[in-house]
């Protein structure tokens, strides 16, 4: 059945009556930004709920937000889905990425830990708000090493993928990499002031109170910025 404001509106009348809850009391219709559950609460729920306001989740607000602002970035999301591509139904490959990572990282800081901490790559998924700028974070990180890894890559696979190939020789276009790396520095350094607002919205304790002075933070600096390309 497809879901529409109609079948929204019905759902929701049918478990309140279900639990015998007084429509009187229904205070507050808490939803996420889709459009049929605005039009669910306007078209037919706020003349049943007459003491019930409309709030919808700022968290999702936050990750429309973040949507927007990845868009302009087209090469950073290819990238970010053909290095993830390399790894489909390949445990060899996964487990010499890492072991290679390790070895990099544990040679750059002689005497730390750090090479323990070297997880894959962030796999973004639609259901996971905000995951793409984790790989982004990801591979800003650790992307001074990935040439070296593919060229390894390239001789212990005597079946490469077109996946591997093609990343290859991406790392060879030293314009194509020096053009990455900063997109990717840039978005590392500037995600950070919605993906943190994301989190907070999405704890289990009462942020009501902290979220508008976060919220207006927000939007001064991305009309700052928007007064920047003006």
């Amino acid at each position: 059945t497809r879901t529409n404001h109609s079948t929204v509106a019905q759902a929701v009348v049918q478990t309140l009556m279900s639990y015998q809850v007084d429509f009187a009391n229904v205070v507050v219709f808490d939803t996420d930004n889709a459009s049929y559950m605005k039009k669910a609460f306007t078209a037919v729920l706020t003349a049943l709920f007459p003491n019930a306001v409309h709030i919808t989740c700022l968290a999702h607000i936050t990750n429309l937000i973040g949507d927007t602002f990845k868009a302009p970035f087209g090469g950073v999301n290819d990238f970010v889905r053909n290095f993830n591509q390399q790894f489909y139904q390949a445990g060899g490959r996964k487990h010499r990425f890492l072991t290679f990572l390790r070895t990099q990282v544990a040679a750059d800081t002689p005497g730390a830990d750090k090479q323990k901490t070297v997880s894959m790559a962030p796999n973004p998924i639609a259901t996971r708000w905000m995951c793409w700028y984790d790989a982004v974070i990801y591979h800003n990180q650790y992307l001074k090493y990935y040439a070296d890894y593919f060229k390894e890559e390239m001789v212990q696979s005597s079946q490469a993928p077109a996946s591997v190939r093609d990343l290859k020789a991406f790392f060879g276009n030293e314009n194509a990499v020096e053009e990455l790396r900063l997109q990717l520095l840039f978005i590392s350094e500037e995600c950070k002031r919605f993906t943190v607002l994301n989190d907070f919205l999405q704890s289990r304790r009462p942020v009501a109170l902290k979220a508008i002075d976060i919220l207006t933070r927000l939007k001064r600096d991305l009309e700052a910025h928007q007064m920047m390309e003006e």
